[in-house]
């Protein structure tokens, strides 16, 4: 059986979802052993000092990290979490474990254009985020999953969520397939 690590924030956890709904929990029904190691609200040093802690998997297991949506709405900027997603992929390659770097979903609101002025500031920074973990991703040659990409093309794709951050049950079956697909792919 495959192993898959997961570590990020309300995104990773299936936050307002039952657990048999989130996109972690329909892995497990595809053959894949899960662990979910999200945690609603979370930032990026915390989600990898959870990552630290972690006892080392065994080896060609896969970790998945996301995260970067609450930091960034806590003022934080894009260019500040590169260092905390670093720390992170340098522990995972270290286990000699393959890392996927997950690039979190634009908010909705800034798909539609509605965002007020401060909300602005984070929509550019949401991008700038998905822009620079693209590139480390490809730098540190890892495995990326961008779910705005992924998912953006749906023509259904404002339907997905139940705020405008996270998905509900079919986006979370939408996460899963997208991210299956890679996983096929590399395993």
């Amino acid at each position: 059986m495959k192993h898959l690590y997961c570590f990020g924030d309300s995104l990773t956890y299936g936050f307002g979802l039952r657990q048999e709904d989130t996109w972690t929990e329909g892995l497990r029904h595809e053959g894949w052993y899960v662990e979910n190691y999200g945690v609603n609200g979370d930032v990026l040093p915390n989600i990898v000092n959870r990552l630290k802690k972690m006892n080392p998997p065994k080896e060609n297991s896969y970790i998945f990290l996301m995260g970067g949506t609450n930091d960034l709405f806590m003022g934080y900027k894009a260019k500040d979490l590169l260092g905390p997603i670093n720390s992170g992929l340098e522990i995972i390659m270290k286990w000699n474990c393959k890392a996927i770097l997950g690039i979190p979903m634009v908010p909705t609101f800034c798909i539609e254009r509605r965002s007020y002025i401060q909300e602005q500031t984070i929509c550019r920074e949401f991008l700038e985020l998905k822009d620079s973990i693209s590139k480390l991703g490809k730098e540190r040659n890892v495995y990326i999953i961008d779910f705005q990409r992924e998912l953006g093309n749906l023509d259904y794709f404002q339907q997905l969520f139940f705020d405008d951050v996270h998905p509900n049950r079919q986006g979370a079956r939408e996460m899963k397939k997208a991210l299956l697909q890679i996983l096929d792919h590399i395993s």
